[in-house]
């Protein structure tokens, strides 16, 4: 399941401006575009149109193969390796917007410390890379997280857990998630408060910690808390429903 695009109408609700760098999954559709597109959502847009869309959602998403179109001769060398590569390194640094805020996710602690080295030289004001259990890159509700967090110059390192939110560990094998179809349909479950709880926490713990990147609250725990109102309140359909109605050119 995509959790990063879910995240993102998430934060919107919740007042926070999200520009999403992304693509479509190198290996099976299940990419952020992957699901944009399932959904019903535009998003290859001029700059004029991409910038009213945020400036009245506070939410888009900017597509890799537009803003880097030399990536378009790497796609089928990506897919014939069937494994990562440097550019899952590298794509994460090339947000078109140089946002001064960031979450990213890795599946390796090593690979999260260089990449924090990165992100501090290119000047983030603030950052959290995260490194979940088992091995995926996202804040996990299966095992314990990793965190880089930059603050005032400053990277600490430290762990998190599911418990310390009063989150029920779960074994990852068991969150559903899969094909583009069955995604959307996640998506729209989520939307409708109709899904398991378990991705409910996933999807509120991740912006919860994004919510914390940028200051809207003083911790992941509140911005967990904050996300599962939006979701309750319905103003996470609503925010996504909007993008849709506008990206499809429908005022």
């Amino acid at each position: 399941f995509n959790v990063s695009t879910t995240a993102a109408f998430v934060l919107s609700a919740g007042g926070v401006p999200v520009i999403k760098h992304g693509n479509k999954g190198s290996k099976r559709p299940n990419g952020s575009f992957d699901l944009l597109e399932k959904l019903g959502c535009e998003f290859d847009f001029e700059d004029n149109r991409l910038a009213d869309i945020f400036t009245k959602t506070k939410v888009c998403f900017l597509f890799a193969r537009t803003y880097h179109p030399v990536m378009k001769k790497v796609v089928a060398a990506r897919q014939m390796a069937n494994r990562r590569t440097i550019f899952n390194l590298s794509a994460p640094l090339c947000n078109p917007a140089n946002p001064q805020y960031q979450i990213l996710g890795t599946i390796d602690v090593g690979m999260g410390r260089q990449l924090a080295e990165v992100l501090r030289q290119l000047g983030r004001k603030r950052f959290l890379i995260v490194v979940g259990e088992p091995g995926i890159d996202e804040v996990s509700i299966s095992g314990a997280t990793h965190i880089f967090e930059l603050t005032d110059g400053v990277v600490k390192e430290y762990n998190i857990k599911p418990s310390d939110f009063g989150i029920t560990e779960r074994d990852y094998s068991t969150i559903p998630g899969g094909d583009n179809d069955e995604n959307s349909e996640i998506f729209l479950s989520l939307l409708r408060n109709q899904t398991p709880e378990s991705v409910l926490d996933l999807v509120c713990l991740n912006a919860g910690a994004a919510f914390y990147c940028f200051g809207r609250t003083d911790s992941i725990g509140e911005g967990f808390d904050l996300s599962k109102s939006l979701f309750i309140k319905g103003l996470v359909q609503e925010k996504f429903l909007e993008y849709k109605r506008l990206s499809n050119g429908i005022d």
